[in-house]
């Protein structure tokens, strides 16, 4: 790998802990440390210091702001909701100056790596030869097998992405006090139906060449067809992952936190587009592994690039972003967007791990069974349920 590799590493890892950090940040909802002097003690700490120390804005209201009678008139309830109200009024104008100047870090950051990754692309720098036997057969799985898993998964991809299309309800999602309504085509806005449509290619792209090579015509496949389904493996195989992972682990648990309906996440559309997506690939790369290569990452990183950028714009168009963490407006978005390519370099990196130990016959015996569980591990097949309204006695 080198030094150059080594280093690449390194700053991943420092800006995936930047980024860890910027959520954790970003769920406190607090203000900068230089800023931190304008707001109330009542807003800082824990729950419990909140609460010890409520009676400092009441006692700001009483003395500066309401008075005594009107604090009287109020209530101790009113008074509260009035430093909350007074709270917020506050935050928002310690983080309203810091909009402008994440936009331009965040859009500075993003335009830089892009531009070095349509560059590493456009040179196509380290890239080998490859094989068609390389992306269409398993050396320990029958030929006829393979097409036929191939086939089924871009048959499953393609109905869903038809029901998805024709669904009549269509999708209502909310940020703050922005809605948006997503039917036919708009719901192509969405990243999971970015990755969804990704993966539909790349299993059409693989049945025929598994096919072709199944019937004996492997000369009917041109050599870009071949390298084009190997980049779409490598692309699919890491957002798959990163998709169910946020899903999972940041999504549900955002939502299950304020209170908000989950019961669409968990029907057959979504749990298809959430979960198996990522059984699928993980079991395409377990029966015929590919030869994933580190030169192919720039595609995977210009991909979640350029889906960041149409984020922008259709925030600017609709107010809307789909993802709470690609919001520019946030303190720390710039340590979010590097953690967030941070995560994807390293899931890139785990799929090029998992090709290797893949072509190990010796250890697939314990490998694949210990590489399903994780992938199971990081599903959600189903929300917990909300707390049923207690039943009175009859009579």
């Amino acid at each position: 790998m080198g030094v150059y590799g080594t280093l690449a590493i390194s700053v991943s890892c420092v800006a995936l802990l930047a980024g860890v950090r910027a959520f954790y940040l970003e769920a406190r909802e607090e203000p900068p440390q230089s800023q931190r002097w304008l707001v109330p003690r009542v807003y800082r700490g824990s729950n419990d210091t909140r609460r010890r120390y409520a009676f400092d804005v009441e006692a700001l209201l009483h003395k500066h702001i309401l008075g005594v009678t009107k604090a009287r008139r109020l209530g101790t309830y009113g008074t509260q909701c009035l430093a909350e109200s007074l709270h917020r009024r506050l935050i928002l104008r310690v983080f309203r100056q810091h909009r402008i100047m994440g936009f331009t870090i965040v859009a500075t950051v993003i335009a830089a790596v892009t531009i070095c990754m349509v560059w590493s692309v456009v040179h196509d720098v380290g890239v080998a030869a490859v094989s068609l036997r390389d992306v269409a057969a398993s050396d320990f799985i029958p030929l006829g097998a393979v097409v036929l898993f191939r086939f089924a998964c871009a048959a499953v991809t393609l109905s869903t992405l038809l029901c998805v299309y024709y669904d009549h309800d269509g999708l209502e999602l909310r940020y703050r006090d922005a809605k948006v309504h997503l039917r036919r085509h708009s719901r192509w806005t969405t990243f999971t139906l970015w990755c969804f449509t990704l993966l539909f290619f790349y299993f059409t792209l693989a049945t025929y060449c598994s096919g072709a090579a199944f019937v004996g015509r492997s000369d009917i496949v041109p050599p870009w067809v071949v390298m084009a389904t190997l980049v779409l493996f490598e692309v699919s195989y890491p957002m798959s992952i990163l998709v169910t992972a946020v899903v999972t682990f940041v999504l549900i648990p955002v939502a299950r936190r304020h209170n908000h309906p989950m019961g669409r996440m968990f029907r057959w559309r979504p749990l298809m587009m959430h979960n198996g997506n990522v059984l699928m690939m993980q079991l395409a790369m377990l029966s015929a592994p590919p030869p994933v290569t580190l030169a192919h990452l720039p595609y995977a990183v210009l991909f979640g690039c350029c889906y960041a950028i149409f984020a922008w714009g259709w925030f600017w168009r609709t107010r809307v972003f789909y993802y709470f963490f690609l919001d520019y407006r946030r303190p720390y978005a710039v340590f979010a967007y590097l953690g967030l390519l941070a995560t994807l370099a390293m899931l890139y990196g785990l799929g090029c791990l998992i090709a290797v130990i893949a072509r190990h016959a010796s250890s697939r015996w314990w490998t694949y069974p210990c590489i399903m569980l994780i992938t199971l591990g990081i599903t959600r097949f189903r929300g917990k349920l909300p707390p049923s309204p207690p039943v009175s006695p009859a009579g």
